[in-house]
């Protein structure tokens, strides 16, 4: 996705993979290239499908979105562009998980307060900042206006989790570590990931979240469309599945899927790392590394494909 606004808030700020892998950057060029080679092919196109009906259009060429329609596809070459050198020290985690949330939404509070109902959130990195994208004047308030925004988003549907929505009223936006996100995430057994498009079970498309967490020595659980952790695997990513039961994965309803991944959570802590643990997961870490690198020395020749293929579309 393009977003030309600038990002300030703390989480962004925070993030190696934006300023290392110059992924913005390589995004906007990609778009700004295809903008160019759409309108000469005079088709009606849109790049990056998520959140629009494909249908509309006579060609879509996408970045990510796996799926089974027709479309002129960028992946998995496009994803080298999230390829970085992350700088971490690999020692021993303190805490048992990490867990960013950034945007709100009723699934994405509803794992804030998960995480206070299993008392998880006071042994994880976790972050609940409370952003949120579309103007609400029409019911009343700003989003900027964080309280409201909480009781607003607890509203639509999160009443079962009352108790936990009044005791972390008081504490929200949250957020209990300092530092950048990669450390946090190698302080961690394991990372909790919630992808951008985790609502949208007709589709699979990753972010840098995932690209991340794949970089860094530490196995994760991805909160996703179902399949996606398949998905990776089938491209050769390390996905840790000797260490984590990802059967999840194939669980259709949103609610159960979230569960079981809180259920494989709690199983690590009783899980002992050991400095030949942490070497394994450093083994795994420099494979994905090198696989998101080759993706990008992939890509020119990728990019020459897909245009002629967008040249040949009738």
């Amino acid at each position: 996705m393009i977003n030309n606004q600038p990002h300030t808030d703390p989480i962004w700020s925070a993030s190696q993979i934006y300023s290392a892998s110059g992924c913005i950057e390589f995004e906007r060029a990609v778009l700004s290239q295809f903008q160019s080679i759409i309108s000469k092919a005079h088709h009606w196109a849109i790049i990056d499908v998520v959140g629009h009906n494909y249908r509309d259009y006579k060609l879509v060429v996408t970045d990510n979105i796996i799926s089974n329609f027709e479309y002129q596809k960028l992946w998995p070459e496009f994803w080298g562009s999230y390829s970085y050198d992350p700088q971490y020290q690999n020692n021993i985690p303190t805490r048992l998980f990490n867990c960013f949330i950034n945007r709100t939404d009723p699934i994405r509070q509803s794992w804030f307060y998960q995480l206070v109902r299993r008392k998880l959130i006071d042994l994880g990195s976790v972050s609940f900042q409370l952003d949120y994208r579309e103007p609400l004047k029409s019911i009343g308030f700003d989003v900027k206006n964080k309280d409201a925004l909480y009781q607003w988003v607890f509203e639509q549907g999160c009443e079962i989790f009352a108790e936990e929505h009044e005791s972390m009223r008081s504490h929200v936006p949250f957020q209990n570590f300092s530092g950048d996100l990669d450390q946090t995430m190698c302080n961690s057994k394991i990372s909790l990931v919630l992808e951008t498009y985790f609502d949208r079970p007709d589709v699979i498309a990753f972010s840098e979240k995932i690209f991340r967490a794949l970089q860094l020595p530490r196995p994760f659980l991805l909160y996703c469309a179902p399949g996606a952790v398949a998905a990776l695997k089938s491209q050769g990513f390390e996905v840790y599945d000797d260490m984590v039961n990802h059967s999840y994965d194939r669980e259709i309803n949103d609610i159960h899927r979230q569960l079981k991944i809180l259920n494989e959570l709690e199983k690590f802590k009783s899980i002992v790392y050991t400095n030949e643990l942490l070497l394994k997961f450093e083994r795994r870490a420099a494979h994905n590394r090198q696989l998101l690198r080759q993706l990008r020395d992939d890509w020119p020749n990728k990019l020459k494909k897909v245009v002629e293929k967008i040249a040949e579309h009738k």
